[in-house]
């Protein structure tokens, strides 16, 4: 039996080495080029049980597979364990549509309604007749911002416990919060509640966050936001609760990055309970002035000719400057398995709004763009559509299957990616495009860092 090397390698050549990229298993490494080369030549004489340890390591690291491994259905088999899990009952759950902020590039209407009794008893009496179908209950609060009605959250946690508890199944919870009403009295009534991890952004220094995330009435937040991180972090001692520091990427916020980076370094990523997370701004709104602020062009940031590894690596340098390795290559993994299907094309994630409408994706809420998928009855039952269901939680690959067949990334993206573009809208071509452009340039970055990407032989000293 011979090997071969997995199909979903990305090689990259460098200085005599070669770099391999392995989507399969979010990895990569380095190896001599003549090392590689030779390597390659000799793939027939390969056993089974190779007594060259670097042979070993490729082995076993999945750079090499055996000859009789059809990778496409391996990959067939990941999708089916990502988006058709009965592990988790995933629940989004929105209190509120309306929100205390009004961000620049915010797509929410802030719709001023509440979930009522009658829909959260709906809400309740749905978990209690499908948990049993499931290894488990994690609800994740969204909104509009979801603080602003507290007793919501309060009221449905406790009944959510106590089903879990009856079926003997986990409960876990997370929130989507802007922060501003997360002083350390609500975050300890949100412990009751189970909630362990918060997503809160902070958009720049004071002067940059302030421009792009104010309140509804246009006074500022940044400070509010730092004085509530500051005080949960010293008052609260266990190591249970996380926070992913998140800051949307506009012109001026990019530009400002790296002083807000060494904010967040010196005064939050010391403690291993906070950690950061970048994205480029959505554009969601319809204000001409804010569209100019929206990243369409990397040289727009740092200069004409400014690639997006150079971009990537700037921002890496300032938000990246982690020593400890754990720490490190947790921040890589959460950028790579962000590639992996969204949550909207899981068939176990289901999106309550306070109406009790069931919607597939938090960005997407209206009937017009096939956002409404069903909804939740008094007694429980969730009338589903299934048409507008089946968009978003099955694979676009009818007519093009060897389209994903043939590409290195679809351990990542599984033929799904985002649903949105790639099904309901049916933007494909475009999409794969630019999703495995930017799977490369992240692999590239990170594997100048010798804490990710380490030399196969030196691994083996």
């Amino acid at each position: 039996m011979g090997y071969k090397l997995s199909k979903y390698l990305y090689e990259d050549e460098k200085e005599g080495y070669v770099f391999l990229y392995n989507t399969y298993k979010v990895d990569m490494l380095k190896i001599k080029k003549p090392l590689f080369e030779a390597i390659k030549e000799n793939l027939s004489d390969i056993k089974e049980n190779p007594e060259n340890p670097v042979i070993a390591k490729l082995i076993e690291k999945r750079y090499l597979v055996e000859d009789s491994v059809n990778e496409d259905r391996e990959g067939d088999l990941m999708y089916l364990k990502t988006c058709h899990s009965n592990k988790q009952l995933l629940l989004t759950i929105l209190p509120t549509e309306g929100c205390n902020f009004r961000c620049e590039y915010c797509y929410e209407e802030h719709k001023q309604n509440k979930m009522s009794e009658e829909t959260q008893e709906a809400l309740i009496k749905f978990v209690r007749k499908n948990l049993k179908y499931y290894g488990g209950l994690s609800v994740s609060w969204f909104g509009g911002e979801p603080l602003l009605y507290p007793e919501i959250i309060e009221h449905l946690s406790e009944e959510f416990k106590k089903i879990c508890k009856t079926f003997k199944k986990p409960y876990t919870a997370i929130m989507t919060t802007n922060g501003y009403l997360l002083d350390y009295d609500m975050f300890c009534r949100m412990k009751k509640c189970n909630v362990t991890n918060y997503q809160i952004t902070i958009d720049g220094p004071a002067e940059v966050h302030d421009k792009q995330r104010f309140l509804a009435g246009g006074q500022p937040t940044y400070d509010k936001i730092i004085s509530n991180l500051t005080d949960i972090k010293e008052k609260e001692k266990s190591k249970f609760y996380t926070f992913s520091l998140r800051t949307n990427l506009t012109v001026q916020s990019a530009k400002a990055y790296p002083k807000l980076a060494q904010f967040l370094k010196d005064n939050f990523f010391v403690d291993g309970r906070f950690t950061p997370r970048v994205r480029i701004a959505w554009n969601g709104t319809n204000d001409a002035d804010y569209e100019k602020n929206i990243i369409s062009d990397i040289s727009s940031i740092f200069g004409e000719g400014s690639s997006l590894e150079e971009t990537q690596e700037n921002l890496q340098k300032s938000m990246y400057g982690i020593t400890d390795e754990n720490a490190l290559r947790k921040n890589f993994n959460e950028i790579m398995f962000a590639h992996y299907p969204c949550y909207a094309a899981k068939a176990n994630s289901f999106i309550f709004g306070p109406d009790g409408r069931l919607f597939k994706c938090t960005v997407h809420f209206d009937d017009s763009k096939d956002g409404v998928a069903g909804y939740l009855k008094p007694d429980g039952h969730l009338e589903v559509n299934d048409t507008i269901d089946a968009k978003w939680i099955t694979q676009m690959t009818a007519n093009d299957k060897g389209k994903c067949y043939d590409c290195k990334a679809y351990p990542l993206c599984q033929g799904v990616g985002c649903p949105y573009k790639m099904s309901v809208r049916g933007r494909r071509d475009d999409e794969c495009e630019a999703k495995v452009a930017e799977i490369i340039s992240t692999f590239r970055v990170f594997s100048s860092n010798e804490k990710i990407c380490a030399d196969v032989e030196e691994m083996l000293a």
